[in-house]
């Protein structure tokens, strides 16, 4: 039998909405009033959109109340993921999560040099922000693999910092990869703010 789960009060319905949408007994909610002292251990649901907002860090709980949190924890959390760009069967082309914008790792297989590929991606990577609501002024990191990087650093360090806007530089990283096909000789990735 599963511990009791603290519910906050002052919304109507709240506790039957809990239990239906977590998939709780209505029996393991114990209501307590908003002024209560445990009111910092748990969640407590606000608004009309009925999101879980966390007030602060969990104390340290039984196993079967950690069990209960964590299903308020994953639904809140995987709420708000939107996914662009599907496609692909192995993987979305754009993930946005809590403000903040997953773009997948770009290739161009279209052109045969350094030069031509990274100025595609680049393109691609303004066009899949452009997509997702942002811009590459709110970039937040940046992962170049570089199938060649003595060879290749200088052009690729050169179109990089043509494009980026020099306000609003990311943090970066550049490193030698092998690649998954022959042709290919970079392939960027990025993250970015809402």
């Amino acid at each position: 039998m599963m511990n009791k789960l603290i519910k906050f009060t002052n919304h109507q319905n709240t506790k039957s909405l809990i239990s239906r949408r977590f998939s709780l007994r209505s029996s393991s909610i114990l209501e307590l009033s908003p002024l209560s002292s445990e009111l910092h251990n748990f969640y407590t649901l606000f608004g009309n959109k009925n999101q879980l907002l966390r007030l602060s860090p969990p104390p340290l709980l039984s196993s079967s109340s950690t069990t209960c949190q964590s299903k308020f924890q994953h639904r809140y959390l995987s709420s708000d993921i939107k996914r662009l760009g599907t496609d692909d069967p192995r993987m979305s082309q754009i993930v946005t999560h809590n403000g903040v914008v997953y773009i997948s790792g770009q290739i161009d297989p279209t052109t045969d040099d350094i030069e031509g590929q990274t100025k595609n991606i680049l393109d691609k990577i303004d066009l899949l922000l452009w997509e997702a609501g942002t811009n590459k002024s709110k970039l937040l990191t940046a992962t170049l693999w570089l199938k060649h990087l003595n060879k290749d650093f200088q052009t690729v360090n050169k179109l990089w910092i043509d494009w980026v806007d020099s306000e609003n530089k990311p943090v970066r990283a550049t490193v030698e990869a092998n690649m998954a096909l022959p042709s290919l000789l970079v392939e960027i990735q990025v993250t970015a703010a809402l």
